[in-house]
């Protein structure tokens, strides 16, 4: 499916496409990108009659709102004993992470994923789970925030199928969505995560509650890619339930 305007997704290479402009919290002028104004308006800087700012992320990882205010910067460091990250206000060094908070949503409903082969993403809908970043306040029709909501297996078979009770639930009558709030999204390591046979080790909360403590004491890697957001696309819809 298009990209929604306010959208933000990463890409390897290093220039925007066109349609897209970079997460540089460069100011654009509202009479050029109206449509992405009424979305984002002044949240991220500029002074609301001529100009705007996208988000910057230079040197900066997106972290799941939560509680925080949509565009809100801080700083995670390191603890010192088994507890979470402390999140701070922004005082940006070296020996620290610098945060943006987005939000984060996750497709309950779309097209199942096929494990074999290769499929072509061809109808205008999103893949049943699929994750994606926005600028903006509010859900889009369709879309769920990632902040570990319960849901009903009955009626959501084909979510249950992908998920099943990893990020929780009771896996008899209700599972869970994951939950981003206050945390960067990491790509983990599938070996990492097989046992005997090479079959794969269940992952349940509190195994990625486990994996979240460890990191507050260990380096993390990074790698520098480019954040940039649609400018140019279909405005989403409003989900009148969010």
């Amino acid at each position: 499916m298009p990209p929604y305007i306010g959208e933000i997704r990463t890409a390897a290479f290093n220039f925007p496409v066109r349609g897209w402009v970079p997460c540089d919290g460069r100011e654009l002028f509202i009479e050029e990108f109206m449509e992405l104004f009424s979305l984002i308006g002044t949240t991220y800087g500029g002074d609301g009659e001529k100009t705007f700012a996208v988000p910057d992320f230079r040197g900066r990882s997106p972290l799941h709102r939560g509680d925080r205010r949509l565009g809100e910067t801080g700083v995670i460091r390191p603890s010192v004993s088994n507890q979470y990250p402390i999140e701070s206000p922004a005082r940006e060094s070296r020996d620290v992470s610098a945060t943006l908070a987005m939000n984060f949503m996750i497709s309950p409903f779309g097209l199942f994923p096929l494990f074999e082969g290769v499929q072509v993403q061809t109808e205008a809908a999103p893949f049943l789970c699929e994750g994606r970043m926005f600028a903006f306040e509010r859900a889009p029709a369709g879309w769920a925030y990632c902040d570990g909501q319960l849901m009903p297996i009955k009626g959501n078979a084909a979510l249950y199928a992908l998920l099943g009770p990893m990020y929780g639930g009771d896996g008899k009558k209700a599972f869970a969505l994951p939950d981003l709030r206050d945390s960067i999204p990491l790509e983990y390591a599938p070996d990492s995560l097989r046992g005997a046979g090479n079959n794969p080790v269940k992952r349940d909360s509190a195994a990625i509650m486990k994996s979240a403590d460890t990191l507050t004491n260990t380096s993390v890697g990074f790698l520098a890619i480019n954040y940039c957001i649609c400018v140019d696309g279909p405005l989403p819809s409003r989900d009148r339930s969010a």
